[in-house]
Formats: structure tokens, sequence, C-alpha cells
């Protein structure tokens, strides 16, 4: 997350998207996962990205364990946008619009 930071973090909205990717994060891993991946214009130069997009492995997770919100994909993932300021997206999930 440190070097996520230095890299990303270089104005105060990155800094916000940070801390709900970090929550997220946190949420994740306690739920068994191993892998997230970022992309979207977070990682691009852009200074003030509306959020960051994620995709998080599903292998080894606990369904059980997990924060309801990452299998809430109504509204545009709204929720998720809500909690934790990005969309998450299942690594294994077919991408249903292409």
């Amino acid at each position: 997350m440190q070097e996520i930071q230095s890299r990303f973090g270089f104005s105060a909205r990155r800094l916000h998207l940070l801390g709900g990717l970090r929550l997220a994060l946190r949420a994740l891993k306690s739920a068994g996962c191993g892998i997230v991946y970022i992309d979207g214009s977070f990682v691009t130069a852009e200074r003030e990205p509306g959020d960051y997009d994620a995709c998080w492995d599903i292998d080894g997770v606990n369904v059980e364990a997990l924060d309801s919100v990452f299998l809430d994909f109504s509204n545009g993932r709204s929720a998720q946008k809500r909690t934790y300021f990005g969309p998450f997206f299942p690594a294994q999930m077919t991408e249903g619009a292409s």
C-alpha cells in the first residue's frame, strides 16, 4: 500500500480515494483474498480521477466472511463506490456487456 500511495497519491483527491482503497483491501484480505489489481484513470497521470477500478481474485476467498458490498453489482456498483470510493470486479467473473 505504501508503494501505491507513493506513486499515485499526489493530490488530495487521490489520497481520499486511497483511504477507501485501503479499507477495501483490509476487508478483502480478512476474507482471504490475496490478489487485487488496480486500474483505470487512477493509475495514470490524471490529477483528479473520478475513482479507481479494482479487480480481485476469488481464489481462497471465504464468501461468508466477505463484505457483501463486493458482490453487489446493482446501480453501477454504487454501493461499492459509496463504501470504498471505487468499483470492484471479481477477476474470474465474465464481463456480461461485451
